[in-house]
């Protein structure tokens, strides 16, 4: 009985090794391929295809809501695991810090000026 448990564990490694000897598919083509797909998809159930836009919104969300505390923490892991003198760091700090506000300037300027969503 355990043989057959040893002889699984192995065609499931073979099997994974044949997986990896596939060739990659680019990122960029699995993307377009995506959209392609979707496009068909729209076009073939029309309207019954909606409910798929939703399940696509919510993921988008969840998407968006990890992607800052995943990059803040990617920062600051960076920022603990290198060995730098303090005042080096400080310097990066302010760097950062004076980007930071750049950009949320540029961006609160730009969304003031454009005004987008006025028009909904």
């Amino acid at each position: 009985m355990h043989y057959d448990h040893v002889q699984r564990f192995h065609k499931l490694r073979q099997r994974k090794t044949e997986l990896k000897n596939l060739p990659k598919i680019p990122l960029y083509l699995q993307i377009l391929g995506g959209m392609a797909l979707g496009a068909a998809t729209g076009a073939v159930f029309g309207a019954r295809a909606a409910t798929l836009g939703e399940f696509g919104k919510v993921i988008i969300q969840l998407i968006k809501a990890l992607a800052a505390p995943l990059l803040f923490f990617a920062v600051v892991d960076a920022f603990l695991k290198t060995q730098i003198r303090t005042r080096a760091a400080v310097v990066m700090v302010s760097i950062g810090v004076v980007n930071a506000a750049a950009a949320l300037a540029i961006g609160l300027g730009i969304s003031n000026w454009l005004r987008p969503g006025e028009v909904l």
